[in-house]
């Protein structure tokens, strides 16, 4: 059960720098733009 919550916090996580990737990628584009 602990590893499975675990798990699932990495798995948080990494969606959560995903999203921080694509924003950074959306601003560096307007800014080029």
């Amino acid at each position: 059960m602990k590893a499975h919550q675990v798990a699932l916090r990495r798995g948080k996580l990494v969606t959560t720098i995903d999203k921080a990737q694509l924003v950074d990628q959306l601003i560096t584009y307007r800014n080029v733009s």
